[in-house]
């Protein structure tokens, strides 16, 4: 196997006038490794049934999620100057890449990392949601290597890095390994949150059934401590599909969900007034929206037909 064009890169998600992503020199035993890394995830993603990636999606086993490169930003935050698309563009830079210093590397608070490498003329990122510098802070612990027979300490900013891979592109096309920590890693979860009380207006609007009020608050409540459950409602509302999702229809699929069926009111509004009911909602209004309730046919979640 031909491994070539190692590169290694910090990255994290900039305050004002700061760079997004940084460029590490490695040694030529350090390429070596990470080098196998890369080659070792890009045999696996190659080895498994490819899926259309659909941010609600999960794979089984013996399967990954991949779509296009191209447009993959538009799916969270397209101008985030830390997305991925950025990300591969910086990784895959032509000449000599800027390299960081000792103290910006030890002050930079990098939050997630990428590995670069060209196997057998494919070229491979490899992109892992973990700060470099996780569980090695100096201040807490006493570092030390052993040289010789002896324990000296280590003074220098020790960073580590695991051979796992949260997105791996290869080529122009992404493979999502763990959708829930990629989109941790590329939306801003703060900004949902602080968009949840809109989100909760617009889902009881846009949902064909009614809901009480406390349910609205309910749902408010929880896109606000849940940035993933906000989005997922984002989605809900942006694709139409919840003018046809009913009262009736919400109440037959509560045993389903390990309800009992009037545990949202026999008739009128449905109450879902606690956190764990508001999300069971969503839950059973996503479910409705892509794909009728019972069907013994799994289908993925991007290819489901709407509720008709």
């Amino acid at each position: 196997m031909a491994i070539s064009g190692i590169r290694l890169m910090l990255a994290r998600r900039p305050e004002k006038e700061t760079q997004a992503f940084g460029h590490l020199k490695v040694s030529e035993e350090g390429r070596k490794q990470l080098g196998a890394i890369v080659a070792a995830s890009t045999s696996w993603a190659e080895s498994q049934d490819r899926i259309d990636y659909h941010p609600d999606d999960r794979p089984d086993g013996g399967e990954v999620l991949s779509r296009p490169l191209a447009g993959f930003d538009d799916l969270f935050q397209a101008q985030a100057p830390w997305s991925l698309e950025r990300l591969v563009k910086a990784a895959r830079a032509t000449g000599v890449p800027l390299t960081l210093t000792k103290n910006q590397i030890s002050d930079g608070l990098w939050t997630f990392y990428a590995f670069r490498a060209l196997i057998d003329g494919k070229d491979v990122v490899q992109v892992r949601r973990m700060s470099p510098t996780y569980g090695l802070d100096p201040s807490a612990k006493l570092f030390t290597m052993v040289v010789g027979n002896q324990v000296k300490p280590v003074n220098s900013p020790l960073l580590s890095f695991e051979d796992h891979a949260d997105v791996l592109i290869i080529d122009d096309n992404v493979y999502v390994i763990s959708p829930e920590r990629a989109e941790a890693l590329f939306v801003d979860s703060s900004a949902i949150k602080a968009r949840a009380p809109h989100i909760a207006s617009n889902f009881r609007s846009k949902l064909k059934a009614g809901i009480s009020a406390d349910t609205a608050n309910a749902i408010e409540r929880v896109c606000s401590h849940d940035s993933r459950l906000g989005r997922k409602v984002e989605r809900l509302i942006q694709g139409g599909g919840l003018a046809k999702v009913t009262a009736p229809a919400v109440r037959l699929a509560l045993p389903d969900a390990g309800l009992e069926s009037d545990a949202f009111g026999m008739a009128g509004p449905l109450k879902a007034e606690s956190d764990e009911r508001a999300r069971t909602l969503i839950d059973i209004a996503a479910d409705l929206f892509y794909q009728p309730r019972f069907e013994k046919t799994s289908r993925r979640v991007g290819s489901y037909r709407r509720v008709t």
